[in-house]
């Protein structure tokens, strides 16, 4: 395998960090309500809790993320004793072992970048994407998305990239949105995203008309998982503004109603809902909140 530094401009981690962390100038006197929220998800043992009161890998991501978005100065410690109490051997899915990376980078903790990328290549498919599981037969595109942030926030390069490329261009449909795997009919917004941001950061090829279908996901201020969906959620919302933002894309003819949409999911408490139908709040939401705000100012 070959490394090299990767420019820091030009990484999930950095890109994401730089526009979530423009949400104070759309949240104001709220910015304290949500340092509130997000402090108080902190576990004894210096994790974040998901949707029980246990610590949660996945949520600890979003949590130190969240912090670090509304200008926050954590105690990294307790992340770290968090972090290091946990044996990375036994991850057994890429979104967990991509969460244990992501989560040291934020907290400025050294990666031993050999043991990760051989951990990393357990879950390369053949047919040239990442799984999430040590099945070598299908991947998907949000694992393939993870397994390239995994591998910036090791500065290091990606194994096989056209291969991945090639894998990524597979799943494109006639109409421009992209199949998170092969076999799927439909294509869903997230995935559209993380494949234009794959593209990116990869090759920087621009596919037009994959942003236009994604762009066209807009329903009721904020973006639909898929053509067949009725209701908008803030995932689907907040990737699609980073993805689009990331290629220069006009925001602003919908800023105002995305942002109505946005508000609507606003809890007093400083965190924000998943969707309309989400009676909870949680660290993961919250970011994405902040990371769609960020990706609206003007």
């Amino acid at each position: 395998m070959i490394w090299r530094n990767l420019s820091a401009a030009m990484t999930i981690k950095v890109d994401m960090a730089e526009a979530a962390g423009e949400c104070v100038l759309m949240l104001g006197d709220a910015t304290s309500l949500v340092e509130k929220f997000l402090g108080a998800q902190i576990c004894r043992d210096g994790g974040f809790a998901g949707r029980s009161p246990k610590s949660d890998l996945y949520y600890t991501v979003f949590g130190i993320a969240g912090l670090q978005a509304v200008g926050s100065q954590p105690e990294y410690h307790r992340f770290q004793s968090y972090l290091s109490g946990i044996s990375c051997e036994k991850l057994t899915d890429l979104v967990h072992l991509a969460a244990y990376i992501r989560c040291r980078a934020l907290s400025g903790m050294a990666i031993k970048t050999s043991k990760m990328a051989e951990l990393m290549i357990r879950f390369r498919t053949r047919d040239g994407g990442f799984g999430n599981f040590f099945d070598k037969t299908k991947g998907n595109i949000y694992s393939c998305f993870l397994a390239l942030g995994a591998y910036q926030d090791m500065d290091c390069e990606m194994p096989d990239e056209n291969k991945l490329l090639n894998f990524v261009e597979s799943l494109k449909l006639d109409g421009g949105g992209y199949v998170n795997r092969h076999g799927s009919k439909a294509a869903s917004a997230p995935t559209t995203a993380a494949a234009m941001a794959i593209r990116y950061y990869l090759d920087g090829s621009k596919e037009s008309d994959s942003l236009e279908w994604l762009a066209k996901q807009r329903k009721h201020g904020g973006f639909i998982a898929g053509e067949s969906v009725c209701a908008p959620d803030l995932l689907s919302t907040a990737v699609s503004l980073y993805s689009l933002g990331l290629w220069g894309e006009d925001v602003g003819p919908w800023r105002e109603e995305t942002l109505d949409f946005i508000d609507s999911l606003w809890s007093g408490r400083g965190g924000f809902h998943g969707n309309w139908f989400d009676n909870v709040i949680d660290c993961e939401y919250t970011y994405y909140g902040l990371l769609a705000l960020g990706n609206l100012i003007p």
